[in-house]
């Protein structure tokens, strides 16, 4: 299969195609981008903002293969900000609704996230952290490990992160278990 070239962000026009690819490696994988363009267009056709943001975390699994995925939006409130939760998956690696978790968005983090964008960089990527999960209304730590958050930005507005890690595949048995038993 031949790749289908793709000019990067920032491409001068003024370089001709045959110099750019004598000096870029620079390609897009046919099959990731029909799996993109596919992905959108399920997403377009959502009835309405709930059913996108269910489907946005359903496709994070299925389609781009992320072990555990939380979508929260950002929510302006006097003097601070709030990110909302909208769904996410739970110990079991099911989709459940997580509009009542939310959680303070602290301006240094705010400020970071939305700075990536600018640096050509798509997430942010911590090791070590712990990783969490709320049950029956209460959190619990499960382990430490990585954690990837990616900035949902739209017209140079920071509207949300989806938050990215593999506290399934990482946590020991008996930490899911402790997690997970009736308090």
């Amino acid at each position: 299969m031949q790749p289908v070239v793709c000019a990067p962000a920032g491409h001068n026009p003024d370089l001709n195609l045959h110099t750019w690819l004598a000096t870029s490696a620079q390609y897009v994988d046919c099959e990731k981008l029909a799996l993109l363009l596919s992905t959108l267009n399920d997403l377009s056709h959502c009835s309405n903002v709930v059913e996108l943001h269910r489907t946005a975390v359903e496709f994070s699994r299925t389609r781009l293969g992320l072990e555990r995925v939380g979508l929260f939006l950002t929510e302006h409130q006097p003097n601070r900000i709030l990110l909302r939760g909208t769904f996410g998956t739970d110990l079991n690696a099911i989709i459940i609704d997580e509009h009542r978790l939310r959680h303070e968005f602290w301006p240094e983090d705010y400020r970071h996230l939305h700075s990536l964008n600018r640096q050509g960089k798509l997430w942010h990527f911590s090791q070590q952290l712990p990783l969490s999960a709320h049950v029956r209304g209460r959190m619990h730590i499960l382990t430490k490990g990585w954690l990837a958050v990616t900035p949902l930005i739209s017209e140079g507005d920071l509207l949300g992160v989806l938050y990215n890690d593999a506290a399934l595949s990482a946590p020991s048995s008996n930490q899911l278990a402790a997690a997970t038993a009736t308090d």
